[in-house]
């Protein structure tokens, strides 16, 4: 509900040229499908790719990707002098550079896999670290980050939320309390259902923040991704949506195919 109202506040104030979205599910991936075109011709123009299963090399390579994303970024920074997508911004009001959000569900999931975890905890801990300063920001949500047995988890978590100022918290016990905002601070064990806690300060006590969560009623949200859609879909395609359950077929392949040969892109084998 909290994911939902976040992402459906964003895109009701900034248009798919300013917002751009990487949503990742590694739980069932409910949350998520909504925003795809998957059985409706509509789709959310803001997100350019859907993970809607548990798959960490999914997951790896949305963060590989983004990291080329930064690195070319950073070089348009770096010749036109200035440290931040916000300078860029400021005195290049026409160039298109759009910020792009990363949102991850039950993130910890990520590093379920034995042989991967490493190499995802690294380059996670890497995006949270530098991706800002290119316009590239991070929700990692979860119910439960308390009792994850990942070794590489466990590792690169505190320098992972060194770099994490806002915590949001939902209900939860006095062990999450503590995970999610600080050791010393349990304010999220005693709050109501629908109510939160928004910490701007890295979980400090004193910077403690009491709010209420809005409802996220489809009844209200789908009309509005319709409006969305309408006004976006001739100059923005479906997001990719990864699926690996998702049968293919020769027939269902052809656009893809018919578009990656009219762009004169190299050989590629399906």
């Amino acid at each position: 509900n909290l994911i939902s109202m976040i992402i459906h506040s964003l895109c009701h104030r900034y248009s798919p040229s300013e917002l751009q979205m990487y949503l990742l599910d590694f739980k069932e991936g409910v949350t998520f499908k909504a925003f795809s075109n998957i059985g409706q011709d509509e789709y959310l123009p803001h997100a350019k790719a859907l993970g809607l299963e548990s798959d960490p090399d999914f997951g790896l390579s949305v963060l590989s990707s983004l990291f080329k994303e930064y690195k070319r970024r950073m070089k348009v920074l770096k010749e036109s002098n200035f440290k931040s997508i916000r300078e860029f911004r400021i005195h290049n009001k026409d160039s298109v550079m759009p910020r792009i959000l990363v949102v991850i569900d039950e993130f910890q999931l990520m590093f379920d896999d034995f042989q991967r975890s490493q190499k995802i905890a690294e380059m996670l801990e890497k995006s949270v670290r530098l991706f800002r300063a290119a316009g590239i920001h991070f929700i990692l949500a979860s119910q439960t980050i308390g009792n994850n047995g990942s070794g590489a988890f466990s590792e690169k978590k505190d320098s992972l939320f060194s770099q994490v100022p806002i915590r949001i918290a939902l209900k939860n016990s006095v062990q999450e309390s503590r995970e999610t905002l600080g050791f010393d601070n349990l304010a999220a064990a005693f709050l109501r259902p629908r109510e939160a806690i928004v910490n701007l300060d890295y979980g400090e006590v004193t910077q403690n923040h009491k709010t209420i969560i809005g409802y996220a009623d489809e009844k209200l949200l789908k009309p509005l991704r319709r409006v969305w859609w309408e006004k976006a879909r001739s100059d923005y395609k479906p997001p990719y949506v990864f699926e690996s359950e998702r049968r293919i077929t020769i027939k269902s392949g052809i656009s893809e195919m018919n578009r990656m040969r009219e762009e004169d892109r190299i050989p590629h084998a399906f």
